[in-house]
């Protein structure tokens, strides 16, 4: 029970994610302030961030799983709690508008799908050599995308993976990248890395 309530205090902040708001009555930013208090309390949120450990001991990894921080240039942490980030799930970020620019850290090899699907307001994104899979539309709908350089390192890019970023005019990535369907919009130029 507790973890659904979690999760629908991390939907109703995806709207928003706390500084994009398109609140039109106080009600719905009454419910946005008692998820904020209610995540605070839940232990699967480190700060800003949700997380999910996976692994024992050393062997220990971190999946985020939600995100409730104001946006803006936000550098994801490449270790929580001394563990290492290595995962962006599913929806982890869907909807913040308040992003501007990700930073995602070397730790990471897996954002999964729909991750920063939504992000209306982010312009600027840095992806890491250590990234090896990027889901199906894991940065769909973010319209502010003018470019971005896909790291050699991927291997696969899911179906419509950036579709609908209307702004999205330069790609850059390997020859040797699987892209899914619809992975770009057509007006986007795609050029390899040499």
């Amino acid at each position: 029970m507790k973890r659904h309530i979690v999760a629908l205090a991390v939907s109703c902040l995806a709207l928003s994610c706390a500084s994009g708001a398109k609140n039109e009555s106080g009600a719905e930013e009454r419910e946005a302030r008692a998820s904020v208090r209610a995540a605070e309390t839940d232990p699967s949120f480190r700060g800003d961030f949700q997380v999910e450990v996976k692994g024992e001991g050393g062997e220990r990894t971190i999946t985020l799983t939600g995100y409730i921080g104001p946006g803006g240039d936000l550098a994801i942490p490449d270790r929580i709690d001394s563990i290492p980030v290595t995962v962006i799930g599913e929806e982890a970020f869907k909807g913040c508008d308040g992003l501007s620019r990700v930073v995602i850290p070397d730790t990471v090899v897996s954002i999964g799908d729909w991750a920063f699907t939504e992000c209306e307001n982010l312009s600027d994104l840095v992806i890491p050599e250590s990234v090896v899979s990027i889901g199906r539309s894991a940065f769909s709908w973010c319209v502010s995308l003018a470019s971005v350089t896909i790291p050699e390192s991927v291997v696969s890019i899911g179906e419509r993976g950036f579709s609908y970023c209307d702004r999205l005019r330069s790609v850059t990535l390997s020859r040797n990248t699987t892209v899914g369907v619809e992975a770009f919009p057509k007006e986007a130029v795609i050029t390899h890395h040499p």
